[in-house]
């Protein structure tokens, strides 16, 4: 077991606790089937020993298949590393990648090789119409948050003043 483990948000990702860690997708994760990995975590994929230059091959399993992977660090002088997939399990993840509402990607530890990945909408942590909101700000430049029944509005605008009000 890792010394390295902390629990916390680190740039992207998220460890959750020692066997479970959470990223936050992003145009690079699907445009270039990988991810930097922060030096927090390289732990979790047991790869804070990697020397410059080095790989270590693991697999990814998603959906009960299992597809080939690695990470590596990087021989500039920053040491990047990261994690990187095959073009079958890009082929897998293309459905997600929804660039106005980008998912969470889910890593499961199940050995020092192998990890279930799963994806969860972020949609499901709101309700708020967030770009509703931005296009009613354009047009308006306030929101009535606290009197949604304003004279003027449309009932369309009530509504999505009550959503925001009700949901955060």
């Amino acid at each position: 077991e890792s010394d390295f483990y902390k629990k916390g948000i680190f740039d992207s990702w998220e460890v959750v606790n020692k066997s479970e860690i959470r990223k936050k997708c992003d145009l690079s994760f699907f445009k270039y089937r990988g991810s930097g990995v922060p030096i927090q975590i390289r732990w979790f994929f047991d790869s804070e020993k990697l020397n410059s230059g080095d790989k270590k091959d693991i697999i990814l399993i998603y959906r009960g298949k299992e597809y080939p992977a690695y990470i590596s660090r990087s021989k500039s002088t920053s040491e990047v590393t990261r994690i990187f997939w095959n073009t079958d399990l890009e082929a897998c993840f293309k459905e997600y990648d929804t660039p106005l509402n980008y998912p969470i990607c889910k890593f499961v530890k199940n050995s020092e090789e192998k990890y279930e990945v799963t994806f969860e909408s972020i949609d499901k942590t709101t309700d708020i119409d967030y770009l509703w909101i931005l296009r009613y700000l354009e047009e308006n430049r306030e929101i009535p948050y606290k009197d949604p029944n304003k004279p003027g509005l449309t009932q369309e605008e009530k509504e999505g003043f009550l959503s925001v009000k009700a949901n955060g």
